[in-house]
């Protein structure tokens, strides 16, 4: 008795399953044929697009930086300026002084080293007052776009921020003298809002607001005369009196109003 061979029928999922088996392999071979996963056009393409990106995200990355460092100059001398107005309120009335005088009424350094004021600062600041020894100014408060180059101690804050000396001199206080107070009374502040307490500046007091030189300040540090500095992208910070803060450019210092902010005095 004969039998007839029985050959399997190929169902149309099998058939589906075979094709996609088949240009699964194409697509292999071709990548195999080309030795990697991407022409040589598409990795330029790729290089110039990520060229593009960041062309554009490195300036607004840069300007977010100096809007910070902006922030922080503008935070430091308000709260310097807060220290300042508790200071006078617990000092009769009078401001600090730019020299700094010991219980024995003998000149002992300038305004940074008057403990008094920099425990009131710390308190503002919500600084640490261990950290600020004689000489010394805590990092936090430090003008973040000086170019200047300080010491490890006390040339730190004589780089970044001046108290304002034209006053003194207005008012007739001669350098030196001991056992005088050199701070000035609340009641010889007349506009407190358009008078300068502190401000950028190269040295611990404010001298000359025309003059500053960005590459005297990066290679002195130090000894710089005191100058108003417009290092924020040619804009200078001070803080006045009433612990408003307002920006200047070196033009500004044309303006004799402007300018009698700083000294009160009028050519």
């Amino acid at each position: 008795m004969l039998y007839k061979t029985h050959t399997p029928s190929t169902c149309p999922e099998q058939i589906t399953h075979h094709r996609g088996l088949s240009r699964h392999r194409k697509m292999l071979e071709k990548f195999e044929a080309h030795g990697c996963g991407f022409t040589l056009i598409e990795l330029l393409t790729v290089i110039a697009v990520v060229g593009i990106l960041a062309a554009i995200l490195l300036p607004v990355i840069g300007n977010a930086r100096r809007t910070a460092q902006a922030s922080q100059c503008v935070s430091n001398l308000r709260h310097m300026q807060l220290a300042n107005q508790m200071y006078a309120s617990e000092n009769n009335g009078i401001y600090l002084s730019p020299v700094n005088f010991d219980e024995e009424g003998k000149a002992n350094g300038q305004w940074p080293n008057n403990t008094k004021y920099k425990k009131l600062l710390a308190s503002v600041s919500e600084g640490t007052a261990k950290k600020w020894g004689f000489g010394t100014w805590p990092d936090e408060l430090l003008c973040p776009a000086t170019h200047a180059i300080g010491s490890p101690d006390a040339g730190k804050i004589q780089a970044n921020y001046g108290l304002n000396r034209a006053f003194n001199d207005h008012f007739g206080f001669a350098w030196g003298t001991e056992g005088q107070s050199w701070g000035l009374r609340r009641t010889q502040i007349e506009n407190p809002s358009k008078t300068v307490a502190f401000a950028d500046s190269t040295d611990w007091l404010l001298k000359r607001v025309i003059g500053y030189d960005p590459d005297d300040e990066a290679n002195n540090g130090l000894n710089t005369r005191g100058y108003l500095a417009f290092r924020h992208d040619g804009i200078a910070h001070a803080v006045n009196f009433d612990a408003s803060v307002d920006s200047y450019t070196a033009e500004d210092m044309n303006d004799p109003d402007i300018v009698y902010r700083f000294t009160l005095e009028r050519e």
